[in-house]
């Protein structure tokens, strides 16, 4: 026989263990999406690194117009086993945005008409960019984002598991009276 305050208690608990469970499966999956995005510019960096190189021209370079987050736009060709390429990555991978301070220096670093190495993918020649191994900041922050969703979620479900009663009903039964120890 359950008292008022015990089926209150049972409904309490299984709703806070739904929300965890909830929660920490929203943190788990924020974190392997962000872990996806950081992992996925940390290879593509890594992996670029070891290109190899062929000479390209700057045809097109601006920074983007009354922009706060925005990327340059710098497109140039390159020739690899006499096929010929436009690329526009400046790093490999996922571009990064820049601020328009940042735009307009990297665009003024590509000037349209110089000559410049342009690293290629061996196995993809369209695949290209300018420069190789280079890792921004967002991806560190994608890693450590990832890293603090990834723990919070797995303390939730700890939690949670650790609040799941073994065993029977923990209720004490009617008319128990717990002593107190008085000095």
């Amino acid at each position: 026989m359950s008292t008022k305050v015990e089926e209150v208690n049972r409904h309490h608990r299984t709703t806070s263990r739904a929300l965890a469970m909830i929660v920490g499966a929203s943190f788990l999956l924020l974190a392997t999406i962000a872990l996806y995005a950081g992992g996925s510019r940390l290879l593509a960096a890594r992996t670029s690194a070891r290109w190899p190189e062929t000479e390209g021209l700057i045809i097109e370079s601006r920074a983007g117009s009354n922009c706060n987050r925005c990327w340059p736009t710098i497109n140039y060709y390159y020739t690899v086993a006499s096929q010929s390429f436009v690329g526009s990555n400046i790093t490999a991978g996922t571009q990064d945005y820049y601020n328009r301070g940042e735009a307009k220096a990297k665009a003024s670093s590509y000037t349209v008409g110089s000559k410049l190495a342009v690293y290629y993918d061996p196995k993809d020649p369209a695949v290209s960019c300018l420069e190789p191994g280079v890792l921004r900041w967002f991806t560190y922050l994608y890693l450590t984002f990832a890293a603090c969703l990834m723990s919070a979620g797995l303390f939730l479900f700890r939690r949670m598991k650790r609040s799941t009663p073994k065993g029977k009903n923990l209720v004490p039964p009617q008319g128990f009276e717990p002593r107190t120890n008085r000095l």
